[in-house]
């Protein structure tokens, strides 16, 4: 058996799953320490995968909402975003997580108007060509939920039923 390094992508790989298992576990100040050895990686220019690193950031936000801090949430999303926008333009499949983690966020904070232009972007990059991606069924329900919170019942019914068709309903 091999030994892992780090600039082995699959130590980079363990490390983000370790960060997500602990994460699922609500054990996040251990959470935090896996990603942070990634950003660590990344900011000591050891070879680390620009979409690793964006999803690392992605999990992060995701994690700091899931602790009630929208703001540190945002700006870790914030981060992705710019860097998705950098790498890999605003018609890649990270681009529209990106999107989804800005309108979650939003959604949380009762800005649904806001959430609701995040997901409808999102939602144009993955029916271009990601439709096959959970991705896309994830901000299909997120819509649709969003939508029926701000009492716009036929637009929530109509991204209810597409998010059924998705499914295979």
């Amino acid at each position: 058996s091999k030994e892992l390094n780090k600039h082995d992508p699959q130590y980079h790989d363990l490390l983000r799953s370790l960060g997500l298992l602990t994460h699922r576990r609500k054990e996040y100040d251990q959470a935090y320490v896996y990603y942070s050895m990634i950003l660590s990686l990344k900011k000591k220019r050891r070879v680390v995968d620009e979409k690793l690193y964006v999803k690392v950031l992605l999990d992060l936000s995701q994690m700091y909402l899931d602790i009630n801090k929208e703001t540190k949430s945002y700006e870790y999303a914030e981060k992705a975003y710019y860097l998705c926008v950098t790498e890999y333009g605003t018609k890649h499949y990270l681009y529209a997580e990106c999107l989804t983690s800005l309108g979650f966020i939003k959604s949380k904070s009762d800005q649904l108007k806001d959430a609701i232009k995040y997901y409808r972007f999102a939602l144009e990059i993955y029916e271009s060509k990601y439709r096959n991606l959970n991705g896309y069924y994830e901000c299909l329900q997120l819509l649709a939920v969003t939508y029926s919170s701000e009492y716009m019942l036929d637009s929530s019914w109509f991204y209810y039923r597409k998010a059924l068709r998705q499914s295979g309903w």
